[in-house]
């Protein structure tokens, strides 16, 4: 699927129409799509059906559609690729009607657990958000632009948006308050939820509280939380999960007794919904104790963590990639990797794709059963804060380009991989490591010549490895007979595929930043 058809937008009306000889009249509409000028060409009278073709500086892809099927043709193919038709998403002229998801492409149902992996009434899967913390306030005052963002989260894979529901009005979001003291407010939080899913087939994941200046009080953010639940009746399965408050410790939350008052706003979310709850992010410095204070014997049933994006230990740039393991170790529950570091993030950023792809898949590897993409665009898409900070306000071709990775990396792992069991390639971990060289595997760590090759196996023998930044060739030496493939996360290439090894045979993997092993045992 090309990139270049994420998004068409029409900001003008000029049309120049053509007729040919041949009884094809072509009709072209300029707009832009990820931001870039093109023109959008529709044609009638063709022989084999109607085509509309995207024009994106020296790109051309042509969309044919015959007999109520939508093709796409690339110039010099010569033979076509079928994909369904929603997969093509153009917002229209109007952007108060952007096109709709069609609703069977839509996961139904409420979103649960199965372990610790997502699960809804289609199943399991790896769930991959995409930070939008204005939503409410675009769906009230810039719908055009809502509309933008989510036609190319839509496009792009995204599960769910994670939006806060209440932040300002502090000086650095005086223009992007969401406020629930405004009349505007239940009806933003409800239809903002209705076009994520309805028209875009996408969920929200709803932190209630960004900050608590606007509901100072316990009491007015108890009245909050009933007020959006009362707002969200019958939506719940439009919902990805609620958060009780984006990083509470340091904004509104503070200290055994914020902690206390967050367990009580949860339990009263468990009252009245069916969705997954977790708290907050514990603070950067919280002990395990801390933790533990926090989330156990509460009602959360998922965790929300914010992982450490210095990329200045271990690993440089590839230190945060591999931090995941941490949520596996601090959390008894399934826990969230909500703002890991991204494009233009706070403090370190990366708009690394292959290395923003391997953290999202060392989060579900180390049973997480969500990532979020944290692009800086998304924190406040075009506020005067971000705006003087030089950040973007619009959904990138960069963005776009991440989550393709993303999605192609998704598409290699299986759906219940939260539910394996984590291994680490070091003697701590022994027998329970896939290979039966994991203290050899250890040493070309601890040489600087591998940065990690976790592992997770699941109970009937599948099982998931991820070297990182391996410098030298690794060997891997099996207990038993098994079945593996070697792939290139970033071109998707399968080294090695479906190859079949005998017990105590050694192979070698070439070194490469990234690489994914997948295989069962036979």
């Amino acid at each position: 699927m090309p990139r270049s058809l994420a998004v068409f937008s029409q900001p003008t009306a000029t049309v120049v129409q053509m007729e040919h000889d041949n009884g094809v009249t072509a009709t072209g509409v300029p707009g832009v799509a990820n931001g870039q000028d093109a023109h959008l060409i529709n044609t009638t009278g063709m022989a084999n059906g109607e085509g509309a073709w995207l024009i994106l500086r020296h790109d051309e892809y042509g969309l044919i559609r015959q007999h109520g099927t939508l093709w796409l043709e690339r110039p010099g193919m010569g033979e076509f690729a079928e994909f369904v038709s929603d997969v093509f998403v153009f917002t229209q002229p109007n952007p108060e009607k952007p096109v709709p998801t069609p609703p069977s492409s839509r996961r139904a149902g409420v979103v649960r657990l199965g372990g610790r992996t997502f699960v809804d009434d289609h199943g399991p899967f790896l769930g991959l958000g995409m930070t939008l913390f204005p939503l409410a306030w675009l769906w009230q005052f810039d719908r055009e632009r809502l509309a933008r963002i989510l036609a190319a989260a839509a496009l792009h894979g995204v599960d769910y948006v994670r939006a806060l529901a209440v932040v300002g009005p502090s000086t650095s979001w005086r223009d992007r308050t969401i406020d629930p003291r405004e009349p505007w407010w239940r009806d933003a939080i409800r239809g903002a939820t209705d076009l994520c899913y309805d028209e875009f087939g996408v969920r929200v994941q709803w932190p209630i509280f960004g900050e608590t200046v606007a509901a100072p009080s316990p009491a007015d953010r108890e009245s909050v939380v009933r007020r959006l639940l009362d707002a969200l009746a019958n939506r719940f399965h439009k919902v990805a999960l609620f958060e009780v408050a984006n990083e509470g410790y340091d904004n509104g939350f503070e200290g055994d007794a914020g902690r206390r008052e967050m367990r009580h706003l949860a339990s009263i979310l468990r009252d009245y919904t069916p969705n997954l709850i977790a708290l907050s992010a514990p603070a950067p410095d919280d002990t395990q104790l801390d933790i533990d204070r926090l989330y156990e014997g509460s009602d959360a049933t998922v965790a929300a963590y914010h992982i450490d994006r210095n990329v200045s230990g271990t690993g440089g740039r590839w230190r945060p990639v591999r931090q995941a393991r941490e949520g596996l170790t601090l959390f008894r529950i399934p826990w969230l990797n909500n703002e890991p570091i991204g494009p233009f993030s706070s403090g370190a950023s990366d708009d690394d794709p292959l290395r923003i792809a391997m953290a999202a898949a060392l989060t579900w590897q180390c049973g997480g059963p969500g990532y979020v993409l944290h692009s800086g665009f998304g924190i406040r898409a075009g506020g005067q804060h971000d705006v003087d900070r030089g950040l973007p306000g619009e959904f990138s071709t960069r963005d776009g380009e991440i989550l393709d990775v993303i999605n192609g990396v998704r598409s290699l792992l299986p759906l219940d991989l939260p539910n394996f069991r984590f291994a680490n390639a070091n003697r701590a971990f022994g027998n329970s490591y896939p290979f039966q060289n994991a203290a050899e595997l250890q040493d070309l760590t601890d040489a600087g010549k591998l940065l990690r090759a976790f592992a997770a196996v699941s109970d009937d023998g599948r099982f998931i490895v991820t070297p990182l930044l391996a410098t030298v060739p690794l060997p891997f030496r099996t207990r038993t007979r098994m079945t593996v493939d070697v792939i290139n996360p970033a071109s998707g290439e399968f080294i090695v595929t479906n190859h079949t090894v005998g017990p105590e045979e050694t192979f070698m993997v070439p070194p490469a930043d990234a690489t994914i092993m997948r295989g069962r045992f036979l």
